[in-house]
Formats: C-alpha cells, sequence, structure tokens
C-alpha cells in the first residue's frame, strides 16, 4: 500500500536524520517538534505546498480518482497526517508512562481516574452538549 510505505518512509526518515540524537533526552523531542511543524505547515495550512511535493502524481482525472491524483492523495493522506507522528511520540513516552504507572498503583490511580471521569462529565455536560 502506497500510504503506509509513505508513513513507513517519513518516520525512518525523522529517525535517520541526526540519528546520534535519538537517545538523548532533548534531542529526540526536538526532532518531533520540527516534524510536528512540518506535518501542520504541508497539511494543515494550505499553500499549495503539498501540491508542488506530489506534484509528479498528476492532477488528470483518472478511474478511481475523478479530481486527479495529487487530490486523492492529499485527501488519502491527510485522513492520518497525526497517527505515525502521535504514534511516534507515544512510542517515546511510553517507557516514561510505565515507570508512573508502576509507581502510581492503588489510591494516586483510583483518584486521578474518578477526577478525570468527574471532569469528562462536567465537559459532557457543560460545553460538548452545546448547539
Amino acid at each position: 500500500c502506497p500510504m503506509h510505505t509513505f508513513y513507513f518512509l517519513m518516520v525512518y526518515l525523522i529517525m535517520y536524520i541526526y540519528s546520534s540524537t535519538n537517545h538523548s533526552k532533548w534531542g529526540i523531542r526536538v526532532k518531533l517538534l520540527i516534524a510536528g511543524i512540518i506535518i501542520y505547515i504541508v497539511w494543515d495550512i494550505n499553500y499549495g505546498l503539498f501540491d508542488m511535493l506530489f506534484a509528479w502524481l498528476g492532477t488528470e482525472s483518472v478511474i478511481g480518482a475523478s479530481n486527479g491524483s495529487v487530490w486523492e492523495y492529499y485527501f488519502r493522506t491527510s485522513l492520518d497526517h497525526w497517527s505515525s507522528y502521535l504514534g511516534m511520540i507515544f512510542a517515546l513516552n511510553f517507557p516514561i508512562s510505565e515507570q508512573y504507572f508502576h509507581k502510581a498503583q492503588g489510591l494516586p490511580l483510583i483518584l486521578g481516574g474518578i477526577l478525570f471521569g468527574l471532569l469528562f462529565t462536567w465537559w459532557f455536560i457543560n460545553i460538548y452538549s452545546l448547539q
């Protein structure tokens, strides 16, 4: 699948560039911040950068892409353009989260869950339900 290959290559490229910083505390976080800014600029700000990067796909109407291959690829990649990025952030923070949950077993974890549930309920009733 071209899209999974694209996201794999995106993650690989992010981790390959300055790979010596992947194991430092702040180096990887700076890389992910820069990657997030680039993803935001390419997909979420419509300056035509996506069209320039993927112009080689063509804009003529083809079977399955009546608006052209660039638009189809933009549409398909824009559905998941944050998922690989957020997956990298989750993978980076997983060991820290796991340590926290081992230390916070018992009452602190239960109180945190109750507080989160109460805040979510308040948000749902007072904010989400508004028209």
